[in-house]
């Protein structure tokens, strides 16, 4: 339960360091786009697609 814990911890303090990038101008907008859909596509989707699978086994 930690490891699920920090790794959604670790998806929305990666999406908010994008947030922050964006607003201090370090990104564009377009590459900061880009980067919240690199990190659901390949941090949140699978996290939830484990989460679905772990709660179908245990019952």
């Amino acid at each position: 339960m930690i490891r699920l814990r920090l790794a959604i911890a670790a998806l929305f303090v990666a999406a908010g360091a994008v947030t922050v990038a964006s607003a201090v101008g370090w990104v564009s907008a377009d590459a900061a786009q880009t980067l919240f859909i690199g990190l659901w596509l390949f941090g949140g989707l699978p996290l939830g697609a484990w989460l679905l699978w772990s709660r179908a086994r245990r019952k």
